[in-house]
């Protein structure tokens, strides 16, 4: 038996997700959202990696290490702010205009708080990493949780409506803005203030577009709307959210702490390479998934299935490619990024085999949202946190590639846990996720270990050649293996049709 979303009986807000319509075309509005968004989604990547290379090839692996041992710290911020109600506003059944208005203006607050508290606390990251430079990058980011605060139920609001469009291009427009700035200050010798203005003007922008493409406004914050529901929510959600990003962002802090800025470059720009392809499949999966599974939350059968449709795709996707790229590392990370960061590409092909658990472990983070289960999620979360905490503390006494090899093995012990956690919770049948997670980690392995193998045969012919080659075995082994089996031809199957679906737009005759 599933658990109830909170129910907040109110007159909706323009467009709510309880409109008959949205409801009856459910699926058709999830295919057109995510073809549109997987489609925009390949757009920011290019923006983002080619902005990588750009700045990586202008800047110094030290800059962003600067950077980031500010980041590292003061994100934390950045969750709390949020407070889990930009998934709780999506996530209740019902939601007022006043009720929204409130939530606007809780999120303002704090956003305007935690930029006041970063400021003040930013002589205390001076004396951790002793380095006086950070103080004036502290400040100067703190203004982004200002901005994120008041933007948050304007993202929330477009959400529920089901504006993917909307969420996307606002998204690509700000990266693309940020990108600029980044580049321009960048040339004209601007150093790390290049990466802090980025950080800003990304935030900045997107605030000011979403609240321009959205019809809804704030009202004064009213005493009469109950946001109580939201907030308990939001409380188990931040929970959750705040051990995730702890223990997400200790391995920054460890590396820089106990070695140097330059060693924490090296080591930031190798994570950022493995969490960009996972934002650009998860996060536009992720907002239309949720909508979609808070929906179906009362239709067992028809739930589970949605749900093992999108661990196929996920799986077969995240972990080609995370394969691919491991293979690749050695030869593309210098060729493309400058010789200067050739030490990240051993750091990146560990870091990879945690990115493939943590893709495949993703789905089991929708049931718990799209059924209100938060509690669980905490208590989840904070088990399997702490594991992974001890293993990339153990992991820093050696290297940073020991920080990597710890996040990994705690990302692997993380999905059993999972999928045991979710069956209990939830009570969701886990043989069908277990079953399609492990072909895809065996598909991987596969592929990935064919692939160094031929570029180490082929070390004589140089960089360039080393690199097609290992990616050609690295990609036909991993087709050969999952096209031998009558499961894997299952699962091409079932992939080429939700891509047919999703194509046509036709997912509501399911």
């Amino acid at each position: 038996m599933f658990r109830q979303a909170p129910a907040v009986q109110a007159t909706p807000w323009p467009a709510d997700r309880s409109r008959p319509d949205l409801v009856t075309n459910l699926a058709s509005h999830a295919a057109r959202g995510a073809t549109f968004t997987i489609a925009l989604q390949a757009t920011k990547f290019s923006i983002q990696l080619v902005g990588l290379v750009i700045l990586a090839r202008i800047l110094p692996p030290s800059v962003f290490g600067l950077v980031a041992m500010v980041t590292a710290v003061v994100g934390v911020a950045d969750v709390l702010r949020d407070f889990g109600l930009s998934s709780a506003a999506v996530q209740l059944r019902e939601l007022s205009a006043k009720q929204a208005s409130n939530l606007f203006w809780i999120n303002s607050t704090l956003g305007l708080f935690l930029a006041a508290l970063t400021a003040a606390a930013a002589p205390l990251l001076v004396s951790l990493y002793g380095d006086p430079r950070l103080l004036e990058i502290a400040v100067a980011i703190s203004l982004v949780f200002a901005f994120n605060g008041a933007q948050t139920q304007f993202q929330a609001h477009l959400t529920r409506q089901m504006h993917y469009r909307t969420l996307a291009l606002t998204d690509l427009g700000a990266q693309a803005v940020a990108l600029i700035v980044a580049i321009g200050a960048a040339w004209w010798g601007a150093g790390y203030w290049a990466i802090v203005l980025q950080l800003i003007s990304q935030s900045f922008s997107l605030l000011v577009f979403r609240f321009s493409t959205s019809d809804w406004r704030p009202g004064l914050p009213a005493r009469s709307a109950d946001v109580r529901p939201a907030l308990r929510y939001g409380r188990n959600l931040a929970g959750t959210q705040l051990l995730v990003y702890a223990s997400a962002n200790l391995d920054s802090v460890l590396v820089g702490a106990r070695f140097n800025e330059t060693q924490l470059g090296l080591y930031s720009r190798a994570y950022q390479l493995l969490v960009l392809p996972i934002g650009q499949i998860l996060s536009p999966l992720t907002a239309v998934a949720l909508p979609v599974l808070s929906r179906l939350q009362d239709d067992r059968k028809r739930f589970v299935a949605y749900l093992l449709r999108a661990q196929t795709l996920v799986v077969y996707l995240t972990t080609s490619l995370f394969a691919t790229s491991a293979t690749c590392a050695t030869y593309a990370i210098p060729l493309i990024l400058g010789t200067a960061w050739s030490e990240s590409a051993f750091i990146f092909q560990i870091l990879a085999v945690g990115g493939a658990f943590q893709a495949v472990n993703y789905v089991t983070y929708w049931v718990y949202i799209s059924l209100g289960l938060t509690p669980q999620h905490l208590r989840y979360t904070l088990t399997t946190r702490s594991l992974l905490i001890i293993l990339m503390v153990a992991g820093s006494f050696f290297s940073p590639a020991g920080v990597a090899a710890g996040f990994s093995a705690g990302m692997a012990l993380a999905w059993p846990i999972s999928l045991m956690w979710v069956r209990r919770s939830a009570h969701i049948p886990i043989r069908g996720l277990a079953s399609v997670g492990i072909r895809g980690i065996t598909m991987g392995v596969v592929g990935a270990t064919v692939g160094m193998l031929a570029g180490y045969m082929t070390a004589h012919a140089g960089d360039l050649t080393q690199l097609i080659v290992s990616a050609l075995a690295c990609v036909v082994s991993m087709a050969v293996i999952t096209l031998t089996f009558p499961t894997g031809r299952r699962d091409i199957r079932e992939i080429a049709l939700t891509v047919s679906l999703l194509r046509h737009r036709k997912a509501g005759r399911e």
